[in-house]
Parts: structure tokens; C-alpha cells; sequence
């Protein structure tokens, strides 16, 4: 058996010890637990916005919670309040920093996601510290931040109590307080298509006649399967545009292409609409056997993407068809 110097055995008892006060405060026995002598600041309930906010709940896109909508239109004066408590057993001396900070976010796609990203190219749109008073335990301190935002769009805002380490607290990991809002846009704008999806059916000279049920047999080619049409909604709307489609040329030679006006983008002017869009598929061989239409039926799908964005930045809307040929 191998020998434990006294330090290891020490070691492990305390881990030990900490394992067996861990189950007593699991099973309800927290005054088996010891309190760490101290204080401790901590952010204290939600934050609470003026004007009013509505939270919204956001699953994705970098933010993952509760995002808190304002009403706009900006620029716009905005409060926010929030509450320090001293949960220690310990008092807090006076002259601790509490600091705000708040940066617009830009969406971006990178590699297949999308999401929110500080906005590295803009400086924070305020950067704000108070000193805290002190504090007894159990006591809390509302403080309050005033900035402008000055446009539509998501930001996120950061609160830090105590970041210089001036208090030695028994929990410095509570200190950073992140939440995201947001600032609606006056502009609106929707993008239809019309069909959603369509599958057509390319016959070939001496094969199988007709289509199954649920295909659609082809008119003459090349044929407009997907119209899609992008319309300002609210007043004063302006929006970019652009569309792209994949794949261009079908694995059996059709060939899908995207009509409609120039796409618009930055720093181009933007426009006011509305734009329509055709997407047209052209069949050209049959690479297939016409054999039998269960084993030798190929197909080609095409995916026309449109999408438009607001001279605001701030709406972003989009729409995707699914176009098949069937090659019996």
C-alpha cells in the first residue's frame, strides 16, 4: 500500500467533508453548512426600464433569454434601475464603483449561423460609474443610469458593481449583471411567394406518361415556379435587397435561374418597392432510364432565397422556396 503524506490526507478529508455538507444542504440541513464570514454585493431583482418595456423571450441568435423591447421611436432617452443588495454578514464600506455599459449589436451569418455581435466598429453608447454608498447587511442600494439611444436596434447592456475589487467579498462571481433590449424600428415590409413549394414532372419521349399524385406536370419550359414579391408595410419604409439561389445547374442539367430588378445593397440608395422576383427552372436532359418510375426516377431541387433589409438596419426579412423536378 502506497503511504499519504499528512498534507494528502488532510486534503482529502476536507473534500470529503465538503461532499457530506453538500447532501446534508441538499436534503434541507443548510445550518449544517458553514457562512463564510463577509461581505458580499450582489444585483439584486430585474432590471426596470423607462419608458416601459415588454420582455420578450428569445431562444438563439446569441441571446438565449429575455429581451426587453422598448417602444421607439429612437433616438430616444431611456432609464434603467437596478438593486444592489449586501447579502453578506459583513457591511460594505462606502466608495465601491457601479458601472454601466451598453453596446449596439449587429446581426451577422457566418458559416451557416446567424446571431448578435457586439458591434466592434461603434464605441459603447454610454459608458457610466457612481459610487456606491455603504451598505449593512441585508441592505440595498437603487441605483439608476440615464443614456440617449440613438437608433433602432438591439443592445446589450452590462452592469458591474464593485469591478476594481475594493470590497473583499465572499462571492466575487456575482458582480456582472448581462441583459439585452431593444429598440423597434418605424419601418416594416413582408416578403410573399407564391407557390411555397413546387415539384414538376419532366417527361421524356417514349417513358411513363403523366405525373404521380402530388407532382405537378410541367408547362411549357422554362417554367416560373416561385413568384416572390417584397412590399413596404408602414410609411417611410425604404429597404436593400438581394437573392441568390443553389444550387444554379441541376445534377441532371436543369438550369434555375432568378429574374427581377438588380439586387440593392449598401451604399447603394435604398428603395421603396415594391420588387417581384421570378424564379424559372429550364429541364434540359434526362439522365435517367425510363425503366420504371420507382427505381429510376431522378431528381434535381433548387432553393431560391430572398431576402430584404430595412435602411434602418434593424428588419430583417426573408423567404426560401423548395423547387423539385422529377426526371422519370
Amino acid at each position: 500500500m502506497n503511504s499519504m503524506s499528512p498534507s494528502r490526507i488532510l486534503r482529502l478529508g476536507r473534500v470529503c467533508t465538503l461532499a457530506l455538507l453538500a447532501v446534508l444542504t441538499a436534503t434541507g440541513c443548510r445550518h449544517q453548512a458553514a457562512n463564510p464570514d463577509g461581505p458580499n454585493l450582489t444585483w439584486d431583482g430585474p432590471k426596470i426600464y423607462a419608458p416601459p418595456s415588454v420582455p420578450l423571450t428569445v431562444s438563439g441568435l446569441g441571446l438565449n433569454g429575455t429581451v426587453d423591447q422598448l417602444p421607439g421611436p429612437a433616438p430616444m432617452p431611456v432609464t434603467i434601475s437596478r438593486v444592489i443588495t449586501n447579502t453578506g454578514n459583513q457591511p460594505v464600506p462606502a466608495g465601491y464603483e457601479v458601472n454601466e455599459t451598453v453596446e449596439l449589436m449587429q446581426f451577422v451569418a457566418i458559416a451557416g449561423s446567424a446571431g448578435f455581435v457586439p458591434n466592434a466598429s461603434v464605441p459603447p453608447i454610454t459608458n457610466q460609474t457612481v459610487l456606491g454608498s455603504a451598505l449593512a447587511p441585508g441592505d440595498s442600494l437603487a441605483v439608476s443610469f440615464t443614456f440617449t439611444v440613438p437608433s433602432c436596434g438591439m443592445y446589450r447592456e452590462t452592469l458591474t458593481v464593485d469591478d476594481s475589487g475594493i470590497v473583499a467579498e465572499t462571492n466575487e462571481g456575482d458582480n456582472v449583471g448581462t441583459h439585452f433590449f431593444g429598440v423597434a424600428s418605424t419601418m416594416a415590409m413582408n416578403i410573399t411567394v407564391v407557390p411555397r413549394t413546387f415539384s414538376l414532372w419532366h417527361e421524356v419521349a417514349g417513358g411513363p406518361t403523366g405525373p404521380p399524385p402530388g407532382i405537378v406536370a410541367a408547362p411549357a419550359f422554362p417554367a416560373t415556379t416561385a413568384t416572390f414579391t417584397i412590399t413596404a408595410t408602414a410609411p417611410g419604409t425604404a429597404f436593400h435587397y438581394n437573392y441568390r439561389q443553389a444550387p444554379v445547374n441541376g445534377v441532371h442539367g436543369a438550369v434555375s435561374v432568378l429574374t427581377g430588378p438588380a439586387p440593392v445593397l449598401p451604399p447603394a440608395p435604398a428603395v421603396t418597392g415594391p420588387i417581384v422576383i421570378n424564379h424559372r427552372v429550364s429541364p434540359v436532359g434526362h439522365n435517367v432510364p425510363s425503366v420504371d418510375i420507382l427505381t429510376d426516377l431522378g431528381w434535381e431541387r433548387f432553393v431560391p432565397k430572398v431576402t430584404a433589409i430595412s435602411s434602418d438596419g434593424c428588419v430583417i426579412r426573408q423567404q426560401t422556396a423548395q423547387v423539385g423536378v422529377a426526371h422519370p
